[in-house]
C-alpha cells in the first residue's frame, strides 16, 4: 500500500532497477510495426500498464475490448492525466489504426494531435475542422439527405437540434421539461414544413417560421400549391393546425419563452464561422472516421467559447449515430472518441450511446478533473442520475492525483472496502499511583485505497522525475494484485 503514496525517488528506482520498465519497453508497448489491414479482434492487444505491486512489477494487457466499453480518467490540474495516461492511450489507439474524433477544450490541442499523429506515422490521416481549414459539414442538409435507414426523419433532425439546446441556456438546467417538449414540437413542425414545401432545411429558415410572419405564410402558400403523396397530406395537415391552432393561440409568454430558447440555438449559426462551417456546402462528415481519418474538431472552447462547445457536440453527436449504424464486424476499423476537459462536451445522449459503443466498435475516452466539473455542466434534478449513469458505462477508470475531496471518496468508494483488523491502545491512571494499559484488536470494513491517498501520487514533471502514477480500476477483473484495482505508472520522459 505504501507504493501508492508518493515517493518518487523509491518508486524511479524501482523502475530503474527492474528490466520490465524503460524506454525500450514502453516503446515495445505502444509501437507497432505497421497499422492491421486484415481486421481488428475485440481481443486485439491494444497496449499494457505497468503495475507495481510491492517490490514486483506487471504487466496489464488493455485490449480493444476493454477500450470499447468506456474510459474515464480524473485528476487535478498537473498530475499528468493527459501527459501520462492520455498520451498512452492515445498513441496506442493511433498505432492500432484507429478513426476517431478529438474535441478540443484548449488552444494547443491540434498541435498536440498532430505531435501524436506524426509520432504514430498518421499525420496522413489528421484532418483538422477549423474556420482555416476550408472544410464543412452542413449537418441539417446531411441528416435529411443521407442514404439509408434513419436518413430523412424529421425527427433524427430535431434530435441534433436538441443536442444543441442542452448546451444553451434555458434548456440543460431546465428543472422540468416542459420547455424542452414545447421546443421539440416547434422544430418538429418547422422542419416538416420545410420538407413539405421542397425547401432545404436551414437554421435561417427555422428562425424565421419561429418568428412568424412573411416566411411562415410563403412556405404554407408553397405546400398548397404542390402535389402531395397521402403520408404528405397527413403531415401536413398536422403541421398547418398547429401553426393556425396550437402555434397561433399561444399565450405571448410562453411563445416568447421558447423563442428566447430556440433563438439561443440558432443565432450562433446565422453569423461568422459557425455559419460558414455548418450551414453552407459539406465537403467532410463522420464516416470520413470510418476510413481511418482523425478528425480534430479545432474550435477550441477556451477560445471560441460557445461556438466551440456547439461545434464539438454537433460533431460528437452525429459521429456517434453513424458509427451505431455501420455494420460492426471484425473487419470494422475501430474508432474513438477522445476529449480532454470533457465536461465541456457531455450531454444526456452519452450514456445512452455508451451502453451499446462496445457493439459499435466506439471507444470513449474522457479526461476531467473531477466530480463536481460534470455536476456543474449536467446540472438540474436529473445532473447526477445523468452523471451515474454515465460513469457507470465507462468500465474502466483511472485517478491519478487529485485535491477534490468528493472525487477522491468516490473513487474509494468504487474500489470498494475490506475486512481489515484495527488495534486500538487502552490506558489508565489509579488515584495513588500505578497505571495499566492494553491493546485490542477488531475487525471492521474499511477503504482498500483510502481518499487521503489521491492527494499524494506522483504527478510528473521534474519534481518527480517525470514519473507520474495512478490507480486504475476495470469492473469485472481482476489484476495479479488479486483486486480489481492496481497502481499503475508511466514516464513521462
Amino acid at each position: 500500500m505504501d507504493l501508492l503514496v508518493h515517493d518518487s525517488c523509491r518508486i524511479c528506482g524501482l523502475l530503474d532497477r527492474n528490466p520490465l520498465i524503460g524506454n525500450k519497453m514502453i516503446r515495445r508497448w505502444f509501437h507497432r510495426e505497421e497499422v492491421k489491414k486484415e481486421g481488428w479482434s475485440l481481443d486485439d492487444e491494444l497496449m499494457k500498464f505497468t503495475c507495481l505491486d510491492g517490490k514486483a512489477v506487471h504487466e496489464i494487457p488493455w485490449n480493444i475490448r476493454h477500450a470499447c466499453e468506456g474510459l474515464q480518467i480524473f485528476g487535478g490540474t498537473g498530475s499528468g492525466k493527459s501527459s501520462g495516461t492520455g498520451r498512452a492511450v492515445a498513441l496506442a489507439m493511433l498505432r492500432a489504426g484507429f478513426g476517431g474524433l478529438v474535441l478540443c477544450a484548449k488552444p494547443d490541442e491540434a498541435e498536440v494531435w498532430r505531435q501524436l499523429a506524426n509520432e504514430a506515422g498518421r499525420e496522413g490521416d489528421l484532418l483538422l475542422f477549423s474556420p482555416e481549414s476550408g472544410y464543412s459539414f452542413n449537418f441539417l442538409d446531411y441528416e435529411m439527405t443521407r442514404p439509408g435507414r434513419g436518413g430523412g426523419i424529421t425527427e433524427n433532425v430535431v434530435s441534433v437540434l436538441m443536442q444543441c439546446a442542452e448546451v444553451a441556456s434555458g434548456i440543460r438546467n431546465a428543472e422540468d421539461d416542459i420547455w424542452e417538449k414545447a421546443m421539440r414540437q416547434l422544430l418538429r413542425n418547422a422542419i416538416d414544413l420545410c420538407r413539405l414545401a421542397g425547401e432545404p432545411v436551414r437554421m435561417a429558415t427555422i428562425h424565421q417560421i419561429a418568428l412568424g410572419g412573411g416566411m411562415l405564410d410563403e412556405l404554407l402558400g408553397a405546400v398548397d400549391s404542390r402535389e402531395l403523396s397521402d403520408g404528405d397530406r397527413k403531415d401536413y395537415f398536422s403541421v398547418r393546425r398547429y401553426f393556425h391552432d396550437e402555434w397561433a393561440m399561444m399565450a405571448d409568454r410562453t411563445k416568447s419563452g421558447i423563442i428566447m430558447n430556440l433563438t439561443a440555438v440558432c443565432d450562433p449559426f446565422l453569423r461568422g464561422a459557425l455559419r460558414d462551417l455548418f450551414c453552407e456546402g459539406t465537403t467532410v462528415t463522420p464516416e470520413a472516421a470510418q476510413e481511418g481519418k482523425i478528425l480534430v474538431v479545432d474550435l477550441p472552447v477556451k477560445t471560441f467559447n460557445e461556438m466551440g462547445t456547439f461545434a464539438a457536440v454537433i460533431w460528437k453527436f452525429l459521429f456517434q449515430r453513424a458509427a451505431e449504424r455501420r455494420m460492426a464486424n471484425d473487419l470494422a476499423r475501430p474508432l474513438f472518441i477522445f476529449a480532454d476537459e470533457s465536461q465541456y462536451f457531455v450531454t444526456s445522449s452519452d450514456a445512452v450511446f455508451q451502453t451499446t459503443a462496445r457493439s459499435s466498435r466506439t471507444a470513449t475516452v474522457y479526461l476531467t478533473q473531477n466530480l463536481p466539473n460534470y455536476l456543474a455542466e449536467l446540472g438540474g434534478s436529473n445532473g447526477k442520475a445523468r452523471i451515474d449513469s454515465l460513469l457507470g458505462n465507462l468500465q474502466t477508470k483511472i485517478f491519478h492525483q487529485n485535491g477534490d475531496s468528493e472525487t477522491n471518496r468516490w473513487a474509494s468508494e468504487l474500489l470498494t472496502r475490506s475486512l481489515q483488523m484495527r488495534s486500538s491502545i487502552s490506558g489508565s491512571v489509579a488515584f495513588r499511583g500505578g497505571a495499566q494499559a492494553g491493546t485490542s484488536e477488531q475487525e471492521s470494513w474499511e477503504f482498500e485505497v483510502p481518499p487521503g491517498v489521491f492527494l499524494r501520487l506522483a504527478k510528473g514533471g521534474p519534481d518527480y522525475r517525470h514519473v507520474v502514477t495512478a490507480v486504475l480500476f476495470q469492473s469485472g477483473r481482476q489484476f495479479p494484485n488479486g483486486r480489481h484495482w492496481a497502481q499503475i505508472v508511466f514516464q513521462q520522459k
